[in-house]
Order: C-alpha cells, then sequence, then structure tokens
C-alpha cells in the first residue's frame, strides 16, 4: 500500500471545495467552507493500481489539448465510476437491461444553480462494474439516446471500439464554461464520494475540457461528442 498525505485548504461563501495535494501540486476538492479558510491533513493509504492512477492528475492542469493520452481519458470513465457507485450507496442510482442484455445505470445530479445533469453507464450484466453498483434500483423505463437536449448528460459505454465516454451538447456547453467548476463541487458533495474519489472526478472534468476544445462543440445533426480512450484519434462528433 502506497500512504498518501491528502491537503484541504479553502476560502468559498457557503460552498463545497476543496484541494488535494499530491507530492507539491494541489489539485482537487472536498470540505463544506463558511466563509472562512478552512485547513487540514489525513493520511490515507491507497492501493498500488490506484495510486499509478492518481499520480498523473497532478500534471492535468498544465497539459495541453493536443497531448492527451489514453491514460487522460480513461479518468473520465473512472469518474464515471466513482459517480455511480456513490449515487448507488445513496439509493439514488437506477438501471434499465437493453434488448443486447446490458445494464444501463441512469442518476441525476443537481447543481447549485438548479440545474440537472444526467449521467448515464453502460456495461455488461455479469461484469466486476455492474457487481460494484449492486444496490441500484431496478426500472422498466428505458433510458433516452437522444442527444440534443436542453439538459447536460454524460453517458459511459462500450462499442467495437472499445470503452467511450460521450457529452451531449448540453453538457459540452457546461464542461467548457462556468459551470463546469458547480460541477465539480456538486458532485464532490455526494456522500460516499470522498477525497480520492474527488480527485478523480476533478481529474476527469479537466480532460473532458479538453477534449472538448480539442474537437470543438458539436453541431446538432452530430450532437453526441465521444472520447475513446483506447483510441484517441477516434473521438468526434456522431449523431447517436
Amino acid at each position: 500500500m502506497i500512504v498518501r498525505t491528502l491537503c484541504a485548504r479553502t476560502l468559498m461563501v457557503g460552498a463545497l471545495v476543496t484541494s488535494l495535494t499530491l507530492g507539491t501540486s494541489t489539485i482537487a476538492s472536498a470540505e463544506i467552507s463558511n466563509n472562512k479558510v478552512v485547513e487540514g491533513k489525513t493520511t490515507v493509504s491507497v492501493s498500488e493500481p490506484l495510486n499509478s492512477k492518481l499520480e498523473p492528475i497532478r500534471d492535468r492542469v498544465n497539459m495541453s489539448s493536443e497531448n492527451l493520452t489514453e491514460s487522460d481519458l480513461e479518468t473520465l470513465d473512472t469518474g464515471l465510476q466513482v459517480i455511480m457507485q456513490a449515487q448507488a450507496e445513496t439509493g439514488k442510482l437506477r438501471y434499465t437491461i437493453d434488448n443486447d442484455g446490458k445494464r444501463i445505470y441512469e442518476t441525476e445530479l443537481k447543481l447549485a444553480d438548479g440545474q440537472q445533469i444526467w449521467f448515464y453507464y453502460e456495461v455488461e450484466s455479469q461484469s466486476v462494474e455492474a457487481t460494484a453498483l449492486s444496490k441500484a434500483v431496478y426500472t422498466k423505463r428505458l433510458a433516452v439516446k437522444s442527444g440534443d437536449e436542453w439538459y447536460p448528460k454524460i453517458w459511459a459505454g462500450k462499442d467495437s471500439k472499445g470503452r467511450w465516454v460521450r457529452f451531449n451538447r448540453a453538457a459540452q456547453k457546461i464542461m467548457v464554461g462556468a459551470g463546469g467548476a458547480a460541477l465539480k463541487s456538486a458532485i464532490c458533495a455526494i456522500p460516499g464520494v470522498g477525497t480520492i474519489g474527488c480527485a478523480f472526478v476533478w481529474g476527469a472534468t479537466i480532460v473532458a475540457k479538453k477534449v472538448i476544445n480539442k474537437i470543438g462543440r458539436c453541431p446538432k445533426a452530430r450532437p453526441w461528442l465521444y472520447a475513446y480512450p483506447a483510441s484517441i484519434k477516434s473521438s468526434r462528433c456522431r449523431a447517436a
């Protein structure tokens, strides 16, 4: 196991924000603040695989959109896993089974301004990911796959090219604008996300912004922006 010291220092007005320090770089979020500076440290043990995933996150703030790697894009999928597992624990995660036998998980999150963002996570029914989400509640309602809704949707799944994470037009707008910070705060406030999970979400939002800036906002005819961790060159706008 690897021992890491997590340091939080924030100055906000009644908002949730945090900073996670890895080495000498401050990177993420998770403390309630009330018009004051909050400082604190906690030491946690993390596994070798988790440590190897956390290590590169500290460099993502300064990376350019042209330097995105497969490892960076994998953070998008990991960030969604964090959200889904936390929402499952709070009883706010639903799932349905599609015609191919895959499980599609669905949950929504309300931001500080009242706007809602929807998350979807698609995996095989007998997968490790599905086992980790065993507390999700089954529903017969099928998830709608349109990409031009007025509300943001972020969806992870898999096709012949491998795992992907896609953003509809409304989500693309949030991720590259001021709404990205509000989204991070709302996610980090979910009970069970924790500082480590918040770090992954923080890294994922940075990568998402850089992917969207690299490809550009998608047109209405092809509203879904797909990011493929295993094939960066395959990342593009698609109709569905």
